[in-house]
């Protein structure tokens, strides 16, 4: 899911960074730019955001009472897991968008080249801040939902097959 929403809107990520970055203009072939870091970083938060949150979840249940302050935890400590796979994607991602001439090719090795292996986490606060806001809310509202769900089809809690369903 990460990864299909965040490739999807690769096109309108690159216009918005080619506007804040180039004075060139945005070119048609340019909507696709940085589509292969993209996929490979959401596809490692998404992998990972969604069962981290489940083990932070039932660790934090062990010590904390708050089923509230719970969810939001475990979302946080979620999200910064994952954040450690997507951020060097996303370096990757803006510097070919930003400067397709001379990212494009090799864009890793250019990165480790120019910039050292520090670049790929240059913008790992921000990034952080953003997404950990984001996924913490997003976790507390998939958690009300189901619950929601749960308490009017109590059915639906029986079998882990129509619990992942719920809170897909």
């Amino acid at each position: 899911g990460c990864c299909l929403t965040h490739s999807v809107l690769v096109p309108l990520d690159v216009a918005k960074t080619k506007l804040q970055t180039s004075t060139s203009g945005l070119k048609r072939e340019d909507l696709t730019l940085g589509l292969l870091p993209t996929v490979l970083g959401y596809s490692w938060y998404g992998a990972t955001v969604y069962p981290g949150f489940e083990f932070f979840r039932r660790q934090f249940d062990l010590v904390l009472q708050d089923h509230s302050a719970v969810v939001l935890l475990a979302g946080a400590a979620a999200t910064t897991i994952a954040c450690l796979g997507a951020c060097p994607a996303e370096a990757v991602r803006i510097r070919i968008v930003a400067r397709p001439d001379v990212y494009r090719r090799d864009p890793f090795r250019t990165i480790v080249e120019r910039d050292g292996y520090g670049a790929f986490y240059d913008g790992f606060p921000p990034l952080l801040a953003r997404q950990i806001v984001l996924g913490s809310v997003k976790f507390a509202f998939i958690d009300g939902i189901s619950e929601q769900i749960f308490q009017n089809a109590p059915q639906l809690a029986e079998t882990i097959l129509s619990r992942a369903l719920v809170a897909t």
